[in-house]
């Protein structure tokens, strides 16, 4: 293992993942997906309770949240903590994540729209990131993350991902499907950073939520890019979709579930 630049061998295999949609407009990306993720918040909260459960701090503790999203932790962190930063490239997602704290009455959240790479925060005791770590220089992204954290990290990086998305790629294409970089090379970067994290395993549920089976073609295709502008590609979409979506009995939506291997990557600061 010590052989290997695990940060380099990070920022090849995410340029050459199959599905490049970090390597461009980061924050329009996002943007994009803000009322997606927003609308599955209600539909993700056993997920939620699991990854809040896992975080451990004190009420006093002042919190991190990088790439923050709507707030889907960060409304909750800010109740049980002192104060939260909340930190998202998307301006979008910030728009939601304060539309909630002001219905909820909440006002010890900070919000910080960068890049975490331009982001300029100061340290908390507790630095967390959740699904976010895209960063190209993921030694770079990991040593900051570190150097403002005074108490502990917590990191949330996929352990598989056999995602919809994937499996659409690989009816769509005749090409092997490329992944982004999973959590071990996260392990092995910090480790070659002299940081001895522990792992842990669990299983994952993310919803993806929709108003009509046209609008989940639209949302699909968009994410598939070059891929889904064949001929037949709405037909091959729509068709998967019949057999995968599934209607909300309440609301009436429709739902993409998603389960998988998440990997928390934490580690407690020297004192």
């Amino acid at each position: 293992m010590t052989d290997i630049d695990w940060n380099k061998k990070w920022e090849k295999d995410m340029l050459e993942a199959s599905v490049r949609r970090y390597d461009t407009d980061i924050a329009g990306c996002w943007n994009k997906r803000a009322k997606g993720y927003m609308d599955a918040l209600c539909f993700e909260e056993p997920t939620i309770e699991k990854i809040l459960s896992m975080i451990i701090h004190a009420a006093s503790d002042t919190i991190l949240d990088i790439g923050c999203g709507p707030g889907t932790l960060t409304i909750p962190l800010a109740k049980t903590s002192r104060s939260v930063t909340a930190l998202d490239a998307a301006d979008q997602m910030l728009d939601f994540l304060q539309e909630r704290a002001k219905a909820e009455r909440i006002t010890n959240i900070a919000s910080v729209n960068a890049l975490w790479e331009d982001a300029v925060v100061i340290p908390h005791d507790i630095v967390v990131a959740y699904q976010c770590l895209i960063m190209p220089d993921m030694h770079s992204a990991l040593e900051k993350m570190d150097s403002l954290a005074k108490k502990h990290v917590y990191l949330f990086r996929f352990a598989n991902r056999r995602t919809h998305l994937r499996n659409l790629w690989e009816l769509l294409c005749n090409e092997p499907y490329r992944s982004n970089p999973d959590y071990i090379y996260i392990v092995n970067i910090l480790h070659q950073m002299g940081i001895f994290a522990d792992v842990k395993i669990f299983d994952h549920t993310s919803v993806a939520v929709y108003d009509s089976v046209g609008q989940a073609i639209l949302s699909v295709k968009s994410n598939l890019g070059p891929l889904a502008e064949g001929q037949d590609s709405y037909a091959i979409i729509g068709k998967y979709l019949e057999k995968h979506l599934e209607k909300d009995p309440v609301t009436g939506k429709l739902l993409l579930p998603s389960t998988n291997k998440m990997a928390m990557i934490d580690w407690t600061k020297a004192i």
